[in-house]
């Protein structure tokens, strides 16, 4: 009798003791339901945070680019404007720098920097030197100038010398062309301007 009182007690205790703990793990639950909205709120708060500060950088950044965007190009409408007015120029010196082309290649050079007609060059008589000098300098300077213009300029006269580069072209063009000496074509220079003075006194 005494053996089933204890077993009923026991069966009653561990009924008691199972309903507590039901009970207590029950609460648990619902107190960690309670917990677990409030943390995820906090957490939704805090990524909310966040999402919104980044949302502000990126606003800041796209501005500041916008800016930049913007100074960009009005720099690339310069730059095409310059580019544009540049073209138009170089357009303008080609064609510049071709039709000058086109003169100079009547032109040839005697000598160091003496520049002839070339046609007029070759119409020079070749038979001699003293007639190839008359011709050729005619063609440099003209009959006016060598009618009032002396070999090396004469003191108490009016007669100025002829110019000492173009000069010099000619006599040593005439020596390479025809193989003689400075002293020959001198002599035809001199010869030349002799005629022109005669020319001029009997005119």
């Amino acid at each position: 009798m005494y053996l089933l009182y204890n077993a009923v007690m026991l069966v009653v205790s561990r009924r008691k003791m199972w309903k507590v703990t039901t009970k207590c793990r029950n609460s648990l639950f619902e107190n960690l339901q309670e917990l677990h909205p409030k943390e995820e709120k906090k957490q939704s708060c805090d990524k909310c945070k966040l999402m919104d500060d980044c949302r502000r950088i990126l606003k800041k950044k796209c501005e500041s680019l916008g800016e930049e965007n913007y100074i960009i190009k009005e720099e690339s409408m310069a730059i095409r404007s310059k580019y544009s007015a540049l073209k138009v120029k170089y357009k303008f010196l080609k064609r510049q720098v071709k039709s000058e082309e086109g003169i100079e290649s009547d032109l040839t050079k005697i000598g160091n920097s003496t520049l002839v007609e070339k046609h007029k060059l070759n119409m020079c008589r070749l038979s001699c030197v003293r007639k190839f000098v008359s011709d050729l300098l005619d063609v440099v300077f003209g009959r006016d100038i060598l009618t009032n213009s002396s070999m090396k300029g004469i003191k108490g006269a009016s007669k100025p010398p002829l110019p000492e580069n173009k000069l010099n072209d000619v006599m040593s063009y005439t020596c390479e062309k025809f193989c003689v000496d400075v002293g020959t074509v001198r002599a035809a220079v001199r010869q030349k301007l002799n005629i022109c003075h005669k020319s001029r006194t009997i005119q």
